[in-house]
């Protein structure tokens, strides 16, 4: 019996992931997520992964650069949605992003083969939404993620992001309090730029 429950919330639990994926597709992100921010800090990553790189280290790197980002501008760089998953922290719009062939931004920067993203990046592609601080973020997190393999990163994450809680499936949402208390600035001031950041965004979407 207790075989079969198992079994049953595992497809239970895939059910709901999927359904989860579907209804993202059909109802865009918000207006406050950074997409075109995000899907070049993508691509810089797989370029300095040699122009290819793992899906799961990708979505760590970003995880980790959102991260850094609100540690030191309590503020993020793309205001995504955050989650806990079983393989660890993940930034929600940008996993979407990447999962969705027809998305029109990320297809500039990325192409999908399997569990592998490629950079589109080239010369003639600017990079005109990372500022020099973006840049600065990223570069310091490859610096010191990029020699780690996805495991590791991963690894990492579940030992070293407070905000992280462990699940064996589904996911759960990593509240911005969380976050802000795990990198040690004011919650309030975070939730205020979020708000403040997203509010801007719809009044300039409409």
């Amino acid at each position: 019996m207790r075989m079969i429950y198992h079994h049953f919330r595992q497809m239970l639990a895939k059910l709901i992931h999927l359904a989860y994926s579907k209804h993202m597709r059909r109802n865009p992100p918000p207006a406050g997520f950074e997409s075109e921010k995000a899907a070049e800090a993508a691509a810089y990553f797989a370029a300095m992964s040699g122009g290819r790189i793992e899906k799961m280290k990708l979505i760590k790197l970003l995880y980790l650069s959102e991260r850094q980002c609100v540690s030191e501008k309590n503020r993020p760089m793309f205001y995504d949605r955050y989650f806990s998953l079983k393989d660890g922290p993940i930034c929600s719009n940008a996993l979407n992003a990447i999962n969705d062939p027809e998305d029109a931004v990320w297809a500039q920067y990325l192409e999908a083969n399997g569990n592998i993203e490629r950079s589109l990046a080239t010369d003639n592609l600017e990079f005109d939404h990372i500022s020099e601080f973006d840049l600065r973020v990223i570069g310091a997190v490859w610096d010191e993620f990029g020699d780690m393999t996805s495991s590791q990163i991963r690894g990492w994450t579940h030992k070293n992001c407070p905000e992280y809680q462990e699940v064996e499936e589904g996911r759960v949402i990593i509240s911005l309090q969380a976050l802000a208390d795990a990198v040690g600035v004011d919650s309030d001031l975070l939730q205020q730029n979020f708000y403040h950041h997203n509010s801007l965004s719809s009044a300039t979407a409409k």
